[in-house]
């Protein structure tokens, strides 16, 4: 009988996926842990001619050039809102590179089963909304589940690569 539990526990936990949560102005949001490399202060950010509006520039993280993105920019949030002290860059992978996307606040980590995620609502589908995964309910909590391959389109991959490139700098992930 304890072996059963103890099996049944296993598959269970298998089911639930460790999730990251941040605060993007005012709203929480989650992304898979498994994506992220580590979380970090802000740092001196060597900006990039050209860049699309919320690239905020470069930074040099042991010796790697990175990218700076700033969520609150790229949804629409007012970055004077953020308490300076909370604010943290997240570096994760995306589009195959490291990146750093710059939030208001980094607050937990939580446990979240399929159970618990409904997919994004019909209301808010649509044009620049792909990198919705959909809502996670903890209690009366929601939180905004992040596709990170998809908070950039294609083009604006490429509008980054060719900003870096302008620089005079490699593009990261390339070399």
């Amino acid at each position: 009988m304890e072996k059963d539990a103890a099996k049944r526990e296993r598959i269970q936990v298998r089911d639930e996926t460790q999730l990251a949560v941040f605060k993007v102005g005012g709203e929480e949001y989650a992304i898979d842990i498994m994506r992220i490399m580590e979380i970090i202060r802000p740092q001196k950010v060597t900006r990039i001619p050209r860049a699309p509006e919320f690239v905020e520039g470069v930074i040099n993280l042991r010796g790697k050039v990175v990218p700076i993105i700033d969520l609150r920019a790229r949804f629409g949030a007012d970055p004077d809102k953020a308490d300076p002290k909370k604010v943290r860059v997240v570096i994760v992978k995306m589009a195959g590179r490291m990146v750093g996307v710059v939030v208001d606040e980094v607050s937990e980590v939580v446990y979240m089963s399929s159970d618990q995620v409904e997919a994004t609502p019909d209301a808010v589908k649509g044009y620049d909304t792909e990198y919705l995964k959909g809502v996670g309910k903890i209690g009366d909590r929601m939180l905004i589940l992040l596709d990170m391959e998809k908070v950039l389109t294609s083009d604006e991959v490429a509008r980054l690569k060719a900003a870096e490139s302008m620089a005079g700098r490699p593009a990261v992930g390339e070399g």
